[in-house]
């Protein structure tokens, strides 16, 4: 299944609401470096609810988002535990 692409709207709207946070992951709490590959993130998985809203989208380490998405045991396959 292809999921739609995120616009990019939502995509900077997402960030400016987290500049407050000075950009800090909400996954581990370390802000977000512009060096830090970095991902948008469902914060309520995406197959739950389908929901693609600035209310449930966060910026996140990419590293984080595979933790969060596939566990300690980090794979491309699987979903979010």
């Amino acid at each position: 299944m292809t999921r739609k692409a995120i616009p990019a709207k939502v995509q900077v709207s997402v960030a400016i609401r987290q500049a407050n946070s000075h950009m800090a992951c909400p996954l581990c709490m370390v802000p977000i470096s512009s060096h830090d590959a970095r991902i948008l993130e469902h914060m309520v998985p995406h197959a739950w609810t389908e929901d693609d809203g600035i209310d449930n989208l966060r910026w996140v380490h990419k590293s984080c988002a595979d933790l969060k998405t596939n566990g300690n045991k980090a794979t491309t396959a699987g979903g979010d535990l």
